[in-house]
């Protein structure tokens, strides 16, 4: 779990069984969507795609993206889309990119991959 500024949190769970989680998403969509048309709010369910990664919300500050057997949750949709970006390899040598980074995860470094700024 990380908590960056904003109040921006990510936090990752890795499953044991891909297929299972999969399943149990699959499980809560079916859920979430019957849930919204009942209230009257069938757009409550929401998806798009970001560098091949499908990226979901139930609804207002929640979103998540399955990955393999990782399961990451947000309560901001950039935060997954910077992960993406990461998995990526798409990660420019802007400073403010590597403060995104940080903010997070502050406790690790960059990426071997991520050149380092000279001081």
């Amino acid at each position: 779990m990380a908590i960056g500024p904003a109040e921006t949190i990510l936090l990752m769970v890795d499953a044991e069984d891909a297929k299972l989680l999969n399943d149990v998403h699959e499980f809560l969509l079916t859920i979430a969507k019957a849930g919204g048309e009942k209230q009257g709010q069938s757009e409550r369910v929401k998806s798009a795609e970001y560098r091949g990664v499908t990226g979901w919300s139930f609804g207002p500050n929640e979103s998540h993206a399955i990955v393999g057997n990782r399961l990451m949750l947000s309560n901001k949709p950039e935060v997954l889309r910077a992960v993406a970006d990461l998995r990526a390899g798409a990660v420019t040598r802007t400073l403010r990119v590597q403060r995104r980074i940080r903010a997070l995860d502050p406790l690790s470094a960059p990426p071997r991959w991520l050149p380092r700024t000279r001081t």
